[in-house]
Formats: structure tokens, sequence, C-alpha cells
């Protein structure tokens, strides 16, 4: 009897010469009746990032058989069998049916999993809209159309509760009749499934918006994937020579991840606002204002808890988390009074790694940290700095006394005391003056000494000479 796969994973030559005998590499009768649709005697395939899709036909039906490139996620038949089972009470117009089968195809000897799924005619978006640009007569009709079909489309999963997860132009297929059908469910959202969130999975960068996360997962998740695709059909009804500037063959329809990462300088979010029309310009807006991460108004809590272990890597994602919240431009602005305490938080940073690099006795990179803490107070002028300056110096001061550099050490602790009076930093001065007037001392006494052996070995030198 052959067994499950325990076998390094098949790729898509393994599927393509599995797939030329149906009738010995599949379980399911109605695959074992079928033949591969073939191009000069091959099997035609068409490949995506984990998987790559054959046609399969008989003489009542076609089918599309998806074949998992890479090994899928271990809850794939839990998510499966509930969005099948949600589907079935929840029909949706653009979703054909499906049945995800885990023992689907015999390659190499193993069984591997198969996505079986009711084959749809049509073009995927992106070549549907090439055609369909380069023809000038009907082209506002059909770009009408085509919106008209989408945002339908998207107010029939809504209703439903339902989000596609992936939404993209290989992901969106147009019929001959005009219709839309959706196709590769990996990453589906149906009530249900809030605790099976795909961990590998998170859409196609082009379309999606990059802070999504985890947390994101539910009904909602195909927003920003709408807006984008939206925007996009509308900006090219009024300017259609945007295809040729921004369009990237199988890649993407005029935008790209890196518009979404930094919009302020992204050049189609440049050119969008320059389109007269009311719907393109709130579109573009909305969408750019997406892009922007939202302030957190619990920063604090969330800082605490990136450096809550104490270690190089926990500290410098706080800081990095932090530097963010005043680098970046967010949908809600931030109050010059929460400015001042992340800059003071940052401070804090910088003096808590240098107390780290010193206790391993890394002192250049403590000094560097040290002067970072420095300039940030001096940059901002932030309010309360001159506690967390008091400590620099401090810590600066205990370094360079470990390193025997008294100088060194003194002006440290006196820019300490400078800034905050202390007890001890007081203490530490006088240790240090000491320890300078006993090095003063030492080096006269040797220099005194010295001088009284040479004038020794002077004399003993004249008295042979004489003799």
């Amino acid at each position: 009897m052959t067994q499950m796969n325990s076998n390094p994973y098949p790729q898509n030559r393994d599927f393509l010469n599995a797939i030329k005998r149906p009738q010995n590499c599949f379980q399911d009768e109605e695959l074992k009746q079928c033949q591969p649709e073939r191009r000069r005697g091959r099997p035609i395939s068409w490949s995506g990032r984990f998987a790559i899709v054959f046609k399969l036909e008989s003489a009542k039906t076609s089918w599309g058989v998806r074949c998992f490139t890479e090994p899928p996620e271990d809850d794939i038949r839990i998510r499966y069998d509930t969005i099948s089972q949600y589907l079935h009470s929840n029909p949706v117009k653009s979703i054909v049916k499906f049945e995800f089968i885990e023992s689907g195809i015999l390659v190499n000897n193993s069984w591997y999993p198969i996505v079986k799924m009711e084959w749809v005619e049509g073009e995927t978006l992106d070549t549907y809209l090439d055609e369909k640009l380069k023809i000038n007569r009907m082209r506002q009709f059909t770009l009408v159309n085509l919106l008209n079909g989408i945002e339908g489309m998207q107010k029939e999963l809504k209703a439903a509760k339902i989000a596609h997860g992936d939404l993209q132009h290989d992901n969106i297929l147009v019929t001959p009749d005009g219709k839309l059908k959706l196709v590769d469910y990996d990453e589906m959202y149906v009530p249900g499934l809030e605790k099976y969130a795909p961990k590998r999975e998170k859409g196609h960068p082009n379309y999606q918006n990059q802070k999504r996360a985890y947390k994101d997962w539910g009904e909602r998740i195909d927003d920003f994937s709408f807006n984008v695709i939206l925007l996009s059909i509308n900006a090219l009804f009024h300017q259609p020579s945007l295809w040729e500037d921004y369009h990237r063959k199988n890649d993407n329809l005029i935008f790209s991840k890196e518009d979404f990462i930094d919009p302020d300088t992204s050049k189609i979010f440049q050119v969008l606002p320059n389109i007269n029309n009311e719907k393109v310009q709130r579109l573009t807006k909305q969408l750019q204002q997406e892009c922007y991460p939202i302030f957190p108004s619990d920063w604090k809590a969330e800082c605490k808890q990136l450096k809550r272990r104490s270690n190089f890597n926990n500290f410098n994602e706080a800081l990095e988390f932090c530097y963010d919240l005043l680098n970046k431009k967010y949908s809600q602005p931030i109050p010059n009074q929460e400015k001042n305490k992340i800059n003071l938080e940052i401070a804090q940073i910088h003096l808590d790694i240098v107390k780290l690099y010193h206790k391993y006795a890394d002192y250049n990179r403590a000094r560097d940290h040290a002067l970072q803490t420095i300039l940030n107070g001096n940059l901002f002028s932030v309010p309360n700095i001159n506690s967390i300056y008091s400590q620099t110096h401090y810590e600066l001061g205990l370094i360079s006394e470990e390193q025997k550099q008294w100088q060194k050490a003194l002006q440290a602790f006196s820019e300490s005391l400078k800034y905050q009076k202390n007890y001890h930093t007081e203490e530490k001065i006088k240790k240090v003056r000491k320890r300078i007037l006993l090095k003063q001392i030492l080096q006269i006494s040797s220099g005194f000494v010295g001088l009284i052996i040479l004038s020794f070995v002077v004399a003993v030198i004249i008295n042979i000479l004489s003799n």
C-alpha cells in the first residue's frame, strides 16, 4: 500500500510527469476519467507562488486541479472544510465549487493533497485590462462594467462576512460574458476560522497594506486590496497611459509595495491627484492615508513589552519602535507633548544600552550609545532630560575609571554632577581626584628617584674613567 508523503516536496516537473496518466495518479473517480489539456503533447499548467494548476477535461465537464509545490500548513484541511461548509449555507456567485482532497495525487510513490475545483474559462484581471486598454472603441464602457462587477463582488463578500485574503490580478478571472470569478482560497476567511489565520501567506505584496499582521485576520482583510484595484481601474479610465508607465507584466496593475511603504515619495501617488475626478482623488487620499501607521495611544506599554527581557535585541527593537513613532507620518498627528515623551524614552533606551554594553565590557559601543543619548537630548531639547544626562555621564565616568583614564573619569563625573546633584557622584569625584593626585605624586617621585639614580651612575662612570 502506498504511504502518505515523507519525502521532499515535488516540484512542477514532478506534477507534470504524474498528471500525464490521470488513471494512475488520482483517486477521485471524476478526475480518473479526465485528460489534461495539452499543447504540443505537454500538459498545460499555470504556476503561482506555492502551487501549480492543471486543467483536466472529460466529455461532460472540466476541472481545475491545484497541486501544492510547498507543504501546505498543518490546518489546511480544517480551513478548506470550514470554508466549504460555510459556502454551502452562504453561496457566493464569484466563488466556484471546490473540494480539498488530502490524498489527491500520487507523485513518486507518495500521496499529496490537491484542491479540485470547477474550471472557469476566463482571463486574469491584468491580461483582460491589457487587452481592453489597447482598444479605444468601447474601452470606457468595458471599464465601467468591470468597475461595477468588482464593486458588486465586494458588496456580496461583505454581506456574507467573507474575505478572500489574497485579492490580486491572478486570482480574479473575467469570463467571456464579463462575469468575475475568484480562485485560490488558501487564505480565505469565513466565520469559524478566527483561530486559523494562515501563518505563511499574507497576500500579494503589490496589493497588501505593508502593515498587515496576524492580528488583522478577519472579514475586513480585503478592504485595502479592493481599494488598490478600484483606484487603479478608476485612474486608468481617466488616464489609460498609466498602464504603460506603471504596469509590470504578471506583477501588478499600477501600484507596487514600494508605493505603500513610502507614499510620500511614490511617483504614482504624486500623479494621481492631478486627475480631475472626485472619485479618483477621494480613493487616492483614502489609500494613501491607510498606508500611514496609526499613532498608538498605548505606545509606552508597547515599548515596555519590547524591552522587558533587557537584552540587546529587545532594547534595539524598542529603540526602532520609538524612532518609527517619530519619523513616520501617522493618520493621527502626534501631539508635541507625546513627541517629548518619545524623545525622552529614546534617550532612556540608549542609556539602558550603555549600561548593558558596560556590563559586558564593550566600552566602545557603550561610548557610542552614550553619545547618542546626549545628541538625542540636544537635538530635540527634551524637557526633563537632566536626570538621563546625569546618569549617562556617570556611566561614562565609571567606564573611564575601570580603564584607569582618570582625567576622563573626572570630566565625566563633573558633567554628571552639573546636571544633577548626587552624593555618590560627589564621592566618586573625590576618589578620582585622589587617584589623579596620587598618580602625579608617583610621577614626580619616579622622576626624582630616576634623577638620583642617574647622578649615581654618572659619578661611577667618572670615577672609573679617572682611574
